[in-house]
């Protein structure tokens, strides 16, 4: 008589790394009633490309002074021009300098994804160029739960010995049947 007793021992699968994004993907996995392959599908994440600010020309020179005039630069949130006023040394003592205007962003309504309805990220700009950096949105991939065929778990009896015959079991890392074998008594 075969030695039923035998366990089934899986050797667990490594992750992978796609090849066109680089992204680590999830080892496999597999229903345990029909061994139907059930991981989640890989979509590939586009990655932004990075911000690289143009040369930007040193700052000019007062014509009185001498000392160079403060440098231009631009919010972070709205992409406006920020450039602080010059105190010029050579101005005559009565002189009172102007206050620098305060900077204050318009407020810009977050919108939503077409597809998946979430928040899309804010808008974010380059402090040194006003370039827009906003980061990319990605929607979630779409899981469809895995639902076993109900003809492959509902429990039957054996037709020669009416015994109820065990349902059918799959390993949950590698797909194999590791369904308890039935013997008629």
């Amino acid at each position: 008589m075969p030695d039923d007793t035998l366990e089934h021992h899986c050797l667990p699968r490594p992750g992978q790394v796609c090849p066109h994004c680089g992204e680590s993907i999830p080892p496999p996995s597999f229903c345990e009633h029909c061994g139907a392959d059930t991981s989640v599908p890989h979509t590939c994440v586009p990655h932004p490309l990075p911000h690289v600010c143009p040369p930007i020309p040193p700052p000019g020179r007062c014509l009185a002074c001498g000392e160079e005039l403060p440098a231009t630069c631009f919010c972070a949130t709205c992409g406006g021009e920020i450039v602080a006023s010059h105190r010029c040394k050579a101005a005559p003592p009565t002189h009172v300098p102007r206050a620098d205007p305060v900077h204050v962003c318009p407020s810009l309504p977050l919108e939503r994804c077409n597809r998946c309805n979430q928040l899309l990220p804010a808008l974010r700009f380059c402090e040194r160029c006003g370039g827009e950096i906003t980061p990319l949105h990605h929607c979630p991939p779409e899981h469809q739960p895995h639902v076993c065929p109900p003809y492959l778990v509902m429990p039957h009896r054996c037709s020669h010995c009416g015994e109820m015959v065990p349902p059918p079991r799959f390993c949950t890392q590698c797909g194999a049947d590791i369904t308890p074998k039935h013997h008629c008594t």
